[in-house]
């Protein structure tokens, strides 16, 4: 039994298959409606082309608004008014495509508001459909055997969230029980609850001697997953307070991914490249902006932050506060956000100059936030493994920038970050980098839409 399937991500994979199917056969619809058979294999090898340029602008758009999130899946309800927008924005950006790019040599606008119809129709059955015949949710039982705060945080997200395809049966604390004891509660439940996997905690001492008493439900075809695992699938970062050298040394290596690495710098130099033209528009708005506001501050403030390896880096930004902080949590009535920027920070306009560190090679586009040298230093003797986090390039934005509402400005905060930015370090891919751009650009959306 794979995790994936177990908590539901799975699901998002084959949705996001059949949606690209689904956009495919409602272009072949619209023209078999239009043009009648005969005609409608020559008019699709016209539209084809461009109309590929069109599903994966869909997609992306699909993804941003949220309609693979695993409420969307789960809830057809708030699923179709969500791809109703959805298709509104298709419709636009479509538009826009054959208005500004002729050389397609088509201007499908029958065609096109046929299409969008005919495949929100087509969408909306094809999800009801899915969610009918393969959607489950509570019909598996678990158990799970664990201590500390990470296993009561999976077991009240599971038990309150009706969004996975299993419930747990019981939560049993390992903490001072004997092996023997352990061993025949586990089988009562299991016997009791026809349970179908055990979520469990391997390197617990005393779960790690009662696992030789477990063997036996192998032949009753009883999965075993590790918390960490299931955590890390559920929350989508690492479980801080279950980790150990041996996690660290089996998950977290610093080998060179060549590819990955490679083509992500390109991603890097050409992103910022097209970056540099809003930011060069930005420059001037921006300083008048400061200048008519009264304020009477620099535009630019340069920082010195920790980069790669824990080298030192400088990155420059549109300067949004009264002064500059010195590496400490900022305290209230201590340092003002300005007037401009406030605007600035809420739509990431501030950001923008770094693309100079980026074009340097000493950011990424995406990576964990770079901290303050001296607010870094303080954090890694409060947080073991915290300098982990340094071994990849910083970014503009990360994992846990899309995971947290606002920027820690606590121990506590900060260790929620760092659970995040060890998920990226661990599971990093041009397809999770990938995500965390288009979730950016979900967050940015919905922020300046306040």
């Amino acid at each position: 039994m794979h995790i994936h399937q177990i908590t539901g991500r799975k699901d998002r994979y084959i949705l996001s298959i059949g949606d690209l199917v689904v956009l495919m056969i409602s272009l072949f619809i619209t023209l078999f409606a239009r043009y009648g058979l005969e005609q409608s294999y020559y008019f699709l090898s016209l539209h084809i082309i461009p109309f590929s340029v069109v599903f994966v602008m869909s997609l992306a758009v699909f993804f941003i608004v949220g309609l693979y999130e695993r409420e969307m899946v789960v809830s057809i309800k708030n699923f179709a008014s969500k791809l109703v927008n959805a298709q509104i924005i298709n419709g636009v950006l479509a538009v826009g495509l054959f208005y500004f790019f002729p050389e397609y040599g088509i201007a499908p606008k029958v065609t096109l508001t046929l299409y969008i119809l005919i495949s929100l129709v087509i969408i909306f059955m094809w999800r009801l459909l899915y969610t009918h015949l393969f959607m489950t949710t509570g019909n598996l039982k678990a158990l799970l055997i664990a201590h500390g705060d990470e296993a009561s945080d999976l077991w009240r997200v599971v038990m309150d969230v009706n969004q996975y395809s299993f419930r747990f049966v019981q939560h049993i604390d390992p903490e001072g029980k004997e092996p023997v004891q352990l061993a025949q509660t586990i089988e009562g439940f299991v016997k009791d609850h026809n349970i179908s996997f055990i979520v469990l905690d391997e390197r617990h001492p005393v779960v790690a001697k009662t696992l030789p008493y477990l063997y036996g439900f192998i032949f009753q075809r009883i999965s075993f997953i590790d918390i960490r695992e299931m955590y890390e699938s559920v929350f989508e970062r690492a479980p801080l307070s279950l980790l150990s050298h041996e996690w660290f040394l089996q998950n977290i290596t610093n080998f060179s991914r060549t590819s990955y690495d490679f083509l992500k710098r390109l991603m890097d130099i050409f992103l910022s490249a097209v970056l540099a033209i809003p930011t060069l528009i930005c420059l001037p708005v921006v300083w008048l902006a400061i200048k008519l506001s009264g304020d009477k501050g620099p535009l630019f403030i340069i920082q010195s932050r920790i980069g790669q390896g824990g080298q030192i880096i400088k990155i420059p930004k549109f300067r949004t506060m009264t002064k500059n902080d010195n590496g400490i949590w900022p305290k209230e009535g201590d340092n003002h956000v300005t007037k401009v920027g406030r605007i600035l920070r809420k739509t990431r306009i501030d950001e923008l100059p770094q693309i100079i560190a980026v074009l340097r090679g000493d950011m990424s586009l995406i990576g964990p936030r770079p901290d303050i040298i001296d607010l870094g230093h303080a954090i890694a003797k409060e947080l073991p493994f915290y300098a982990i986090r340094n071994m990849i390039k910083p970014g503009l934005s990360g994992w846990a920038q899309i995971k947290q509402e606002n920027p820690p400005h606590s121990l506590e905060e900060t260790r929620e970050r760092f659970s995040y930015d060890l998920y990226y370090v661990k599971n990093r891919s041009l397809i999770l980098d990938a995500v965390i751009a288009l979730k950016t650009i979900k967050t940015l959306l919905s922020r300046t839409g306040k």
